[in-house]
C-alpha cells in the first residue's frame, strides 16, 4: 500500500536496526498516536514515560510541544537518543530543539511519585502498561497529576469470566481484567522486573480506570486498511494491541 505519513523513520537513526515491517509500523503508529493527536502535543508540555531512545519523543518536538521530558530507566537507550537527537540538530532546521527535551533517568513509578499535579498537559505512555504487574497505581497517579490528556498505547488481553459465577455482576463478557503474563528480562524491550512477570490489561480495564481518573476515553479505532500495512498494524485491527486518547471531563 502506498500510504504518506507525515514522519519517515526509515530516514531516521531511530530506527535502530529495524526491519521495513518495523519502519512502517512505527510509522503508522507515530501517525495515530502524534499526528492525529497533535493538538493534545502543540504548545504543550508532555511527559513521555518509558520514553527509550526518544523515537516518540521527536515527532512531539516536530509537532510544537513547548517541552517534552523523556523518563527512562536504561541509561543506555537515554545517551543513544541524546546523540540522535544532536545529530539531528546539526542537519536539520530545527530550532535549539534539543532545549526542549529533558531526559531523565529513573524507574518511572518513582518519578510520578514525585511529579507535581498540573505539571505536565499531556502524558503519553506507549508500549509501557503491558510490561507491569502496577497498572492500577499507574492511573491512581494519573487521577492525582490531572494532565490534560493521557495517550496510551498497550498490548491488551481478552476480557474472559469464570465459569460459575454470574456474568451481571461480574460485568459480563466485558468484565475489566489484568491478565499475567511471564516475558523474558534480557531484551531492551523487555520488562525491568527480575522476576518477568507482567499484567496485561483488558480493553475494558483501560476504559474504566480512564473513566474512574476523570478522563473520557477514546480508542483510536485500526481499520482493514490499516491490518494491510503489515504483522504489527494487523494486531490492533484483531483487538490484540489497543491506542486510547484520555481527554480530561
Amino acid at each position: 500500500m502506498n500510504q504518506k505519513f507525515a514522519f519517515d523513520y526509515a530516514t531516521l537513526p531511530y530506527r535502530g536496526t529495524g526491519t521495513v515491517h518495523d519502519i512502517v509500523h512505527i510509522n503508522w503508529r507515530v501517525e495515530k498516536l502524534c499526528v492525529q493527536n497533535q493538538e493534545l502535543i502543540r504548545d504543550k508540555v508532555v511527559l513521555d514515560l518509558a520514553s527509550a531512545n526518544g523515537n516518540l519523543s521527536y515527532p512531539c518536538l516536530t509537532l510544537g510541544a513547548k517541552r517534552v521530558v523523556g523518563v527512562e530507566g536504561r541509561l543506555s537507550k537515554i545517551q543513544e537518543g541524546q546523540a540522535i537527537l544532536n545529530s539531528l540538530n546539526d542537519n536539520r532546521d530545527h530550532d535549539a530543539m534539543e532545549e526542549r527535551m529533558e531526559w531523565v533517568n529513573a524507574d518511572v513509578f518513582e518519578y510520578l511519585s514525585k511529579a507535581k499535579p498540573g505539571c505536565f498537559d499531556t502524558i503519553l505512555c506507549a508500549g509501557f502498561l503491558y510490561h507491569t504487574v502496577r497498572q492500577v497505581e499507574f492511573f491512581l497517579h494519573m487521577s492525582r497529576l490531572k494532565p490534560k490528556a493521557i495517550i496510551i498505547d498497550t498490548s491488551v488481553s481478552s476480557n474472559y469470566c469464570w465459569y460459575g459465577i454470574k456474568t451481571v455482576l461480574s460485568g459480563g463478557l466485558n468484565a475489566p481484567c489484568l491478565r499475567l503474563h511471564r516475558e523474558g528480562t534480557s531484551l531492551d524491550r523487555d520488562t525491568m522486573t527480575d522476576d518477568g512477570y507482567v499484567l496485561w490489561p483488558s480493553s475494558s480495564f483501560l476504559e474504566g480506570m480512564l473513566t474512574d481518573a476523570g478522563y473520557q476515553p477514546r480508542r483510536i479505532r485500526c481499520s482493514l486498511n490499516d491490518a494491510l500495512l503489515g504483522p504489527e498494524p494487523r494486531k490492533y485491527y484483531r483487538g490484540m494491541k489497543a491506542m486510547y486518547v484520555g481527554v480530561r471531563k
